[in-house]
């Protein structure tokens, strides 16, 4: 499927779920990958989500928490969200 956004509506609709693949180039990929790695290894941030419950010493959000709203408090991130929202009006 490409990122054709007719399709993913569709396919969406018909399915749950939609993959946009090719959305990023492997260059973006990579660079917010990185970033959110290196703020995930920064330790805890504002409003992080981590499990409620102790699913013993294997959970991955023990070592990974789910970072959240970083468009807060990350520039990066904040970027990233005004650049879509302008290209999507």
């Amino acid at each position: 499927m490409t990122a054709n956004t007719t399709e993913l509506r569709d396919h969406f609709q018909r399915e749950g779920f939609a993959i946009a693949r090719r959305l990023f180039s492997l260059e973006e990929t990579t660079a917010y990958r990185d970033h959110y790695m290196l703020l995930s290894e920064e330790g805890p941030h504002p409003n992080d989500l981590v499990n409620q419950w102790d699913d013993g010493e294997h959970d991955p959000l023990k070592r990974y928490p789910r970072l959240f709203n970083m468009h807060r408090w990350d520039e990066i991130s904040q970027q990233w969200l005004l650049q879509s929202a302008c290209a999507g009006a």
